[in-house]
């Protein structure tokens, strides 16, 4: 069965009737697809009996099934506005486009027109949310940054940094960038009195610099 499968799609040819060669090729993939007539991948099958092309209609069936369309609804030029977006993307592009208009309908330009514009409303949510992350980020300064923006009241503390570790000089800065000089002073002496070597009386000058 498979094997006439692909000799019709053999006598098709490739002249640009996406519709019956994405039906063809649907009906082969249900029937085991690239194995079910001796080859190891679908490109290989490609390759060998027909066009390279052909991976677009692969392509183009597997967006319509995603989309829980019928095969061959679009042409393989209407469906790609997806082709940058991966499956998950496109079942939301999708979700928004079908709140603009009933999809599919009888007239595809008309579609096509709908699908890009939720693509880019897509898109445009997506910026923002970068956007709201740059943002987070900002808020959040640098080590660096803090340091300059409080080096007096920094300065004037003992507290040698970089006997601090990694993970303690982290949460230092988070408090710093958070609370302030003096809760973050506070939680690194109170870290400092574990280390092996600390010594209670001795003096220690900030050397944030060095971090």
């Amino acid at each position: 069965m498979s094997t006439n499968l692909l000799q019709e799609i053999r006598q098709l040819g490739f002249q640009n009737d996406y519709q019956h060669i994405r039906i063809l090729l649907h009906q082969l993939e249900l029937q085991g697809g690239f194995k079910s007539v001796g080859y190891s991948s679908w490109q290989q099958l490609f390759l060998n009996e027909f066009h390279q092309d052909y991976f677009l209609e692969l392509r183009c069936l597997e967006i319509e099934r995603l989309l829980n369309i019928p095969v061959g609804t679009y042409s393989t030029l209407d469906l790609q506005v997806f082709v940058a977006f991966n499956n998950r993307q496109i079942k939301k592009i999708w979700s928004l486009a079908q709140k603009k208009g009933v999809l599919p309908s009888n007239d595809s330009t008309q579609d096509v027109k709908i699908m890009i514009e939720a693509s880019q409303e897509y898109i445009s949510s997506l910026q923002s949310k970068i956007n709201q992350l740059k943002q987070q980020i900002k808020s959040h300064a640098e080590p660096e940054e803090i340091m300059t923006k409080n080096s007096v009241k920094l300065n004037s503390t003992t507290l040698d940094l970089s006997r601090l570790p990694k993970v303690v000089r982290q949460q230092f800065y988070h408090l710093l960038s958070q609370c302030s000089v003096e809760v973050a002073v506070r939680y690194a002496q109170q870290e400092m009195k574990f280390l092996p070597l600390h010594q209670p009386n001795q003096t220690y000058q900030s050397t944030a610099s060095n971090n």
